[in-house]
C-alpha cells in the first residue's frame, strides 16, 4: 500500500463524510495499492474505510494473489464460483460496519456489479472518481521528475520518428517504430495511434 497516497484517500473520504471506498482492478488500484489484478467478470474490489481500515473482496482464484500483496493481517474474503458472490460481500460489509453506510466506486467498476449489490445490501454507493481524482491531483518532486523524464522522451522519439517517415510507409509500421523508439529509450509500450489522411478525421482511430 503506498502510505502517502492511502492517507490522502482516507482524509478526503473523513472530510467528505464518506463511510468507504471501493476500488475495483484498475489503474486506481495499482496506483494506491501498488498491484493490480485482473478485471474480469467475477467481482473484486479494495474497499478502504474512512478509520483507515481496509479489507478486500474476491474469488478464491485470487485470494492467495491478493494476500500476499496486503500481508497476513488484512482480511480478505473470499467466494468460491458455485457461491452467490453477494453473500460473501454482504458479510464483509456486515463485519466491517458499513451496512446502511455510504460507498464510493471508482470508475471500472460495473453498473450491474453495483446494482446486484444494492439489491441484497443495505448500502448507498456514490461516484468515487473525483475523490480519486483530488487524491492524485497534487503531485510531489519525485512525480514531476517523472513528468518531466516522460515528457523528454517523448520529444525525442518523434524526432527521431521524423527520420523514420517516408512516403508509402504504413500508418502500423509507423505506430510500431514509434513503440520500439520509447523501448530503446527506457519507456513502456503506451497507446500510439497514427492517422494519416480521411483517418485523422477519426477520434479513435485504430490502424
Amino acid at each position: 500500500m503506498r502510505k502517502k497516497y492511502f492517507d490522502r484517500l482516507v482524509k478526503i473520504l473523513h472530510d467528505k463524510n464518506i463511510d468507504a471506498m471501493l476500488i475495483a482492478p484498475s489503474e486506481e488500484m495499482e496506483f494506491i495499492m501498488d498491484h493490480n489484478t485482473h478485471l474480469c467478470e467475477r467481482f473484486q474490489a479494495l474497499i478502504i474505510k474512512k478509520d483507515g481500515t481496509y479489507f478486500y473482496i474476491c474469488n478464491l482464484l485470487t485470494v492467495d494473489e491478493v494476500q500476499a500483496v496486503l500481508g497476513p493481517d488484512i482480511k480478505v474474503y473470499g467466494w468460491f464460483d458455485g457461491d452467490v458472490f453477494t453473500d460473501t460481500v454482504k458479510k464483509a460489509f456486515e463485519e466491517n460496519d458499513l451496512i446502511g453506510k455510504t460507498i464510493a466506486v471508482n470508475s471500472t467498476e460495473r453498473a450491474f456489479i453495483v446494482l446486484q449489490i444494492m439489491e441484497t445490501t443495505d448500502v448507498k454507493f456514490v461516484n468515487g472518481k473525483p475523490l480519486l481524482e483530488e487524491m492524485r491531483m497534487i503531485k510531489d518532486e519525485n512525480e514531476l521528475n517523472d513528468l518531466r523524464m516522460a515528457a523528454r522522451i517523448t520529444d525525442e522519439s518523434y524526432e527521431e520518428l521524423l527520420k523514420f517517415i517516408k512516403p508509402g510507409i504504413k500508418e502500423a509500421d509507423i505506430a510500431r517504430k514509434m513503440n520500439e523508439i520509447f523501448k530503446e529509450k527506457g519507456a513502456d509500450e503506451g497507446f500510439t495511434m497514427v492517422c494519416s489522411g480521411p483517418n485523422s478525421s477519426y477520434p479513435h482511430y485504430n490502424s
